[in-house]
């Protein structure tokens, strides 16, 4: 990028002595100019910042805002005959073109839930069959004849309540337990 400095900006500051443009430090300074323009690119990795000039006994300062590559400064400096004054020498501040820092993201750590789907309680119900009844059928003769039918009964085992729970205690022994437990503190609990 080449910037032109046509006029005075606001920010330039001209000085009337015999003094010099600053020539330590980040300042870098050309000396033996000639004409009223001068092109300064600074070297990789630098920008320039400032500026300054010197033509006739007058030095003139400014800003390069923002900081650029390349930096032209015009002479707007004139004689009693309103004739513009040729550059004597010339300095540039130079400053360290910033560097992005990247940003660092965590990535997050995703942890799959797993999906708990419940059981089904299967109870099965207890098949019931009813046992046939067995009928005499009488036949009528001289002698009485009785036959019988034998039917075999199915067996199905039936699950019976014994008031217990699946550890085989029944319920009012823990219940009973507890409130015994209760009554022995509140008794104590209240001497």
């Amino acid at each position: 990028m080449l910037v032109f400095a046509s006029f005075v900006p606001a920010q330039a500051v001209a000085l009337q002595s015999q003094e010099t443009c600053p020539h330590t430090g980040d300042w870098t300074k050309v000396d033996e100019l000639s004409g009223t323009s001068y092109t300064y690119t600074a070297p990789a990795g630098f920008l320039i910042s400032e500026w300054c000039y010197k033509a006739s006994t007058t030095v003139v300062y400014g800003y390069v805002i923002p900081p650029a590559q390349s930096f032209t400064v015009e002479s707007t400096v004139k004689n009693d005959n309103d004739q513009v004054q040729e550059l004597s020498h010339a300095s540039f501040r130079l400053v360290v073109i910033p560097t992005e820092t990247p940003v660092v993201t965590e990535t997050p750590v995703v942890t799959e839930t797993p999906v708990v789907t419940e059981t089904p309680v299967v109870t099965e119900t207890p098949v019931v069959t009813e046992t046939p009844v067995v009928t005499e059928t009488p036949v009528v003769t001289e002698t009485p004849v009785v036959t019988e039918t034998p039917v075999e009964p199915t067996s199905t085992p039936v699950p019976q309540k014994t008031g217990a729970g699946d550890d085989g205690i029944p319920w009012n022994v823990p219940v009973g337990m507890l409130i015994a437990g209760v009554s022995l503190l509140w008794f104590f609990w209240k001497k």
